[in-house]
């Protein structure tokens, strides 16, 4: 490596006539070096630039060089493009993955490389920094490489070092890299994020283009979980999503636990975190945007931008009309690659209009001259302010129809118009109607994901589009013929095509039709599985119907659409839904009278009558009373934290964090809805540790977990470095959940937490469980607030065998449990009942395998009800299992979530009567995470209810 004069006759050594010279690009171009190179580019003849993006000014374009110098660049800034359009430069589009082939190859060999590189480090070696891309391919094909030494240039892992043999000139100069700033806040983008964040599955891996929709969208992902990024660009927004521990690599199917990046360009702060980030890799373009390479990350998402899209799918990204723009870049890389991924979804994101709203970016078709830059076939979801438009598998009239769909409405009866002129759309379907009226607001009704069922089935909700005949008719003819009896009132026999637009393509500024849409597997299309609407009738009121499939009844489907028509009618002013029944139809008369429907006999049918206010009082999942009456909400609290996400027993464990990540995210929205409160956590002390755990137990347990073992010595309890931090921790915020109640901030309170605790006795840990929560609120209640006598009621799959023991002979708490018979811990049998003074304070009630919620309610109303005439609680503690669950690995009981809810109004039933309402529920067992979150959200919910 040989310091750099910098003389005419020396650089006339290194760039001989006709050669082409490489500049790194990006952030790291070496501008000093560049400005010593054009002050000997007078004498050079003939010399080609080549360079990828870059960041600031390009003065080798300047015209003064024209006559020595001429650029080709692969991606264009506006200086380019002028000087492309004026003649004075070249542009070769291409994709990132090809350029490094160029250079090793005869296509586009290079003679110079120009580069920016970090110092060396102690072995002699040097870093490219942000940008190793299709530099690190340039340098091993130049004959030439000449190096400015930047201290600013960070330390990066992965590719990017080079020995400093391989530089043959360079000079020393420090300046700070170029910058991009970030994008600009931008309320119509948000709601391109908030769509394309319906869209993104927690575990996911994500890829951003360089534009700001692209890079704004992902920024509506930072409450998502287990992202990974496999992506060319590194960019701010991506950085956020580290930081804020919506990234952490750990569900990535390739390189785990990597971030797999080729450049990064950004603000100063993402060049020192780059500096600093270990979980780093960067690698060349032609392996990072290899689309083989990126299709082995699982839930790949690609999000790139577009200049405009047509109407069949065709993106227009690098030229508008003969003028060309940016590059092709890495997007046709990642689309093929997220297309090929298990799960992947490819994604263009860009506002419907220019940015003074004036022309429409959605077109009929491509301007003259405009060259498509990527095709149809590459194109699955396009997404704008206005939705979201799925374009995979779909014909032409299809793709017309969700692109119209997603376009600004004051240009959709154009191109509409266009369609019709080009045959593309029947005559018949006439201008896509509006999403929703102006006036509707944040209704939650455009786009919103819904897990139903006992099994936690993946769906979302969203208006019925104009593309949606086919899956309609579909859906028609998946019907049963008493569905279609209960639909029309008559056997209907066929769907064309003209009929089902009618059902699907109704104004929804003035009419509302939604469906509910199954994801049934990755790369499979949704399926319509329910569709809820309503007619205005001329008044204030509107006719609403409903039609489920047979597969997916008693999930709630109706429940949810009647929400979300009842919202969206009371911004519209709508007061009455009415609707006309045959009596045969037994779910839709449940379904209304659940939702307090008025019933008058008809001519063969009931008429029903709602009132909209008494439909959204009633909720989504509203229900009436076991006396009939209203239910009031009252104050309710809850309690959740990542610290609960320390405690880790390993591979393969079913008490894991995912299990309560996943409950944390449901609890969250529940919350909201419910206007719940969330309580403070601490750790307990130890004096509150010895009201039911011995002193040499406690010090066990700190030995244990400070000696690494990977199990408590007691038994089979799996134990980490924070276990014993994270369980004073949830026994902390157990107590506060009682302190809030009882001190009458809340009425009643869930406290989710792990590890749970009913299994652990005194002096001995077992099942997954340290010390005992429960157990430790009692004695807390007693202790610091004199409640005289408690009610503990534990419904986990597996019987409270450490509750019980602490309790056998108390006669001031009664424990009572219903648990799987002949499992873990195998106790729990029914005549044990308590001894000496506690004798008939305990009351276990075994259950056979497969008896679900009904024996469950028969044993709390049939048993314990009467039990409670004599004990008489002043507080009622839940040990909330939900391990019951059909379906639970751990369980063979057969549960559903709505069963979790009637049981918590049957227990809230006998706090009334007692214990002035009080209830305090903490977190046990359920070891499905998507059946946990509904069963416990079921459960949380009810506890709100009065």
């Amino acid at each position: 490596m040989k310091v750099m004069e910098g003389t005419r006759e020396e650089w006339a050594r290194i760039v001989r006539p006709g050669s082409r010279v490489f500049i790194g690009g990006g952030a790291s171009v070496p501008r000093e070096l560049v400005r010593r190179f054009l002050q000997a580019a007078e004498g050079m003849r003939d010399v080609e630039v080549v360079h990828i993006h870059t960041l600031g000014k390009v003065p080798w374009v300047d015209p003064r060089f024209g006559e020595n110098l001429r650029t080709n660049s692969f991606f264009l800034t506006p200086e380019l493009g002028d000087a492309v359009l004026e003649g004075r430069a070249d542009y070769t589009p291409a994709s990132m993955s090809e350029v490094p082939r160029f250079f090793s190859s005869t296509v586009m060999p290079v003679d110079v490389a120009l580069i920016s590189v970090s110092p060396p480090d102690a072995g002699g070696r040097v870093s490219l920094g942000v940008s190793v891309d299709v530099v690190r391919a340039a340098v091993a094909a130049a004959r030439v490489v000449v190096a400015q030494v930047n201290r600013r240039v960070p330390r990066t892992t992965g590719d990017g070092g080079l020995p400093v043999e391989r530089i043959d000139h360079f000079i020393e100069k420090d300046e700070p890299l170029a910058t991009l700033a970030r994008a600009k806040k931008d309320p119509l983008r948000d709601k391109i994020g908030a769509y394309l964040a319906e869209l993104v599955d927690d575990g996911s891996t994500l890829q951003v283009g360089l534009g700001d929709a692209p890079r704004l969208a992902i920024s509506a992902l930072r409450h998502h979980r287990n992202l990974g990024i496999h992506s060319g660009l590194l960019c701010d927004e991506l950085m956020d999503l580290i930081r804020c521990g919506a990234v952490d690599h750990s569900r990535k199917h390739f390189m785990t636990g990597k971030a797999v990046v080729s450049h990064a360009m950004g603000s100063k702060r993402l060049y020192e975190f780059v500096a600093e980030c270990r979980e780093l890799e960067f690698r060349t373009s032609d392996w990072v945007n290899e689309p083989g390479i990126i299709a082995m990350n699982h839930k790949m998402v690609a999000v790139n931008g577009a200049r405009q899209i047509d109407i069949t799918g065709q993106v227009m990204r690098d030229a508008a009309g003969h003028r060309f723009h940016g590059g092709i870049g890495a997007q046709l890389d990642f689309l093929r690659g997220a297309a090929g991924s298990a799960g992947g979804r490819p994604v263009h994101v860009l506002r419907s209009t220019t940015e003074d709203g004036s022309q429409s970016r959605i077109v009929a078709s491509p301007p003259e001259g405009t060259v498509v830059a990527t095709g149809r076939t590459d194109v699955h979801y396009v997404i704008t302010e206005h939705g979201v438009a799925s374009l995979r598998g779909k014909s032409i009239r299809e793709r017309a129809l969700e692109m119209i769909q997603i376009a600004d409405p004051r240009f959709r009866e154009e191109l509409m118009r266009g369609a019709h002129a080009r045959g593309w759309v029947p005559q018949f379907v006439s201008v896509a109607p509006t999403s929703l009226a102006p006036g509707d607001g944040k209704s939650g009704v455009t786009y919103r994901r819904l897990r139903l069922g006992e099994e936690g089935r993946s769906f979302f909700l969203r208006p019925l589009h104009a593309s949606d005949i086919r899956r309609l008719q579909e859906f028609f003819y998946s019907h049963s013929e008493e569905t279609v009896r209960h639909r029309y009132g008559y056997l209907r026999e066929s769907m064309p095509a003209d009929s089902a637009f009618k059902l699907v393509g109704v104004d929804q500024s003035r009419d509302l039709a939604l469906g509910i849409f199954e994801e049934i597997g990755l790369g499979r299309e949704p399926v319509l599985r329910a569709v809820g609407r309503f007619y205005r009738d001329g008044g204030e009121g509107a006719e609403v119907a409903f039609v489920v499939h047979d597969e997916t009844r008693r999930m709630g489907m109706a429940g949810e659409l009647f929400g979300e028509l009842a919202s969206v009618a009371k911004k519209r002013g709508i007061e009455e839904f009415w609707a006309s029944v045959v009596p045969t139809n037994l779910p839709m008369i449940r379904l209304f009278d659940r939702f307090g429907g008025k019933a008058q006999r008809g001519d063969g049918e009931w008429e029903y009558r709602l009132s909209v206010a008494s439909v959204l009082r009633r909720g989504r999942r509203g229900h009436k009373s076991a006396q009939g009456g209203k239910r009031e909400q009252v104050s309710v609290g809850w309690f959740w934290s990542e610290t609960c996400l320390l405690h880790d027993g390993g591979p393969g464990e079913v008490e894991n964090p995912e299990r309560y990540r996943v409950l944390g995210r449901a609890l969250e929205e529940a919350a909201e809805d419910c206007r719940a409160t969330r309580l403070k956590g601490r750790e307990a002390t130890r004096s509150e540790l010895l009201r039911c755990h011995a002193a040499h137990y406690l010090d066990l347990v700190h030995i244990d977990v400070e000696s690494l073992a990977d199990r408590l010595r007691t038994g089979d309890t799996a134990v980490c470095g924070e276990s014993e931090r994270v369980a004073k921790w949830a026994s902390g915020a157990a107590l506060e959940g009682v302190a809030a109640v009882m001190d009458g901030r809340v009425k009643r309170a869930f406290v989710a937490v792990r590890p749970p605790g009913h299994h652990a006795t005194a002096d001995r840990g077992m099942g997954f469980c340290i010390y005992n929560h429960v157990a430790l609120m009692a004695r807390h209640a007693q202790e610091v607030f004199g409640v005289p006598r408690v009610l503990i009621v534990d419904w986990d799959v597996h019987h409270g065998n450490g509750t019980q023991d602490l309790f056998f002979a108390d006669p001031d708490v009664f424990y009572f449990s219903t648990h799987e018979d002949g499992i873990f811990p195998f106790t729990g049998a029914e005549d044990e009942t308590g001894a000496g003074k506690g004798a008939g304070t305990t009351l276990n009630v075994p259950l056979p395998m497969g008896a679900g919620g009904r024996e469950v309610l028969a044993a709390i109303e049939n048993r314990l009800v009467p039990a409670m005439e004599k004990f008489r609680p002043g507080l009622v503690l839940i040990s909330a299992g939900f391990d019951a669950l059909s379906l639970d690995p751990l369980g063979g009981l057969k549960l559903v979530p709505e069963d979790f809810a009637e049981l918590t109004r049957a227990v809230v039933r006998i706090a009334q009567r007692w214990a002035e309402g009080r209830v305090v529920s903490v977190l046990e067992g359920g070891y499905d995470p998507n059946g946990l979150a509904l069963a416990a959200v079921a459960h949380f919910k009810a506890l709100g209810e009065g």
